[in-house]
């Protein structure tokens, strides 16, 4: 099928190129905080994941709790979670160094280097 469609992939792959981030700069958005966001920040955040897959933001409301990270990711369709084996009873997992428990023995939890990677590729 590849074969078929090597010519769109490549006008596609030249239009994403064009417009991929010239820095890291170009994906901060700043939010005022997680339980709503304004039109605006959304915005940003929808636009910098056509871009370049992903979104980096910074929150100002110092208040962050679980459920504020829930409420925000609600706002982007995230409803269900995924309970896996480290995260919290919400399916909230935090990632901080972990040692002498389940969650020690996986990158995400350890002060080793994360490279690069995807999760949820397997999910429906």
């Amino acid at each position: 099928m590849f074969h078929e469609n090597k010519a769109s992939y490549r006008d596609w792959r030249a239009a994403k190129l064009e417009r991929y981030p010239q820095s890291v700069d170009e994906l901060l958005v700043d939010i005022a905080g997680l339980t709503r966001c304004e039109p605006g920040e959304k915005g940003r955040i929808l636009e910098n994941l056509g871009r370049a897959n992903m979104a980096i933001y910074t929150c100002r409301d110092p208040s962050v709790d679980r459920a504020a990270i829930r409420a925000f990711a609600a706002q982007f369709g995230l409803l269900r979670l995924d309970h896996h084996l480290c995260a919290n009873a919400d399916g909230v997992a935090e990632l901080t160094v972990a040692t002498g428990d389940k969650r020690a023995g996986y990158v995400p939890y350890s002060d080793r280097s994360l490279s690069w990677h995807t999760d949820g590729y397997y999910n429906e």
